[in-house]
């Protein structure tokens, strides 16, 4: 697979499922095609829905978040499917800043390629999204859940 096909608009999400709780590497991972999460209507409403300008405004936002749900996590097991619930984010105590969790921090991404790789059977599913994404601009992003 041509490793310039899908772009910035898809990850993959092996690399969760990758290596086991005792950090052994997964003989055949199970991993969904797709993560959602959802914030609750709370975390939703307190972020604003315009652009806005750098992103410290970000941080007393954070620091604002009470403990409790944050998020409702759904996976989609594969192009087309329909979400399931699998969890709840819940915080514990409240945020705070930190200027290597602020500045620093980094997330390693995985390719949608390396995906399809496992799970070659995905590939029709995947294309489809693609182009109806392409045939919009700017281009149509998934549908959302509603917000309770």
């Amino acid at each position: 697979i041509n490793a310039e096909y899908m772009g910035p608009t898809m990850l993959g999400l092996n690399g969760l499922a990758s290596f086991d709780s005792n950090g052994k590497p997964a003989s055949n991972p199970i991993f969904p095609y797709r993560l959602v999460f959802h914030p609750t209507s709370y975390y939703h409403n307190l972020f604003p829905a315009t652009p806005q300008d750098g992103d410290s405004f970000f941080i007393s936002q954070f620091e604002s978040m009470k403990p409790g749900p944050v998020y409702d996590v759904y996976a989609i097991s594969a192009p087309g499917g329909s979400p399931h619930q699998i969890g709840t984010i819940v915080t514990t105590s409240v945020a705070t800043g930190t200027k290597w969790g602020d500045h620093d921090m980094f997330f390693q991404h995985t390719r949608m390629e390396d995906d399809i790789e496992l799970r070659p059977e995905w590939l029709p599913g995947i294309e489809a999204i693609l182009e109806e994404q392409g045939r919009h601009f700017p281009p149509v992003p998934y549908p959302d859940l509603p917000f309770n």
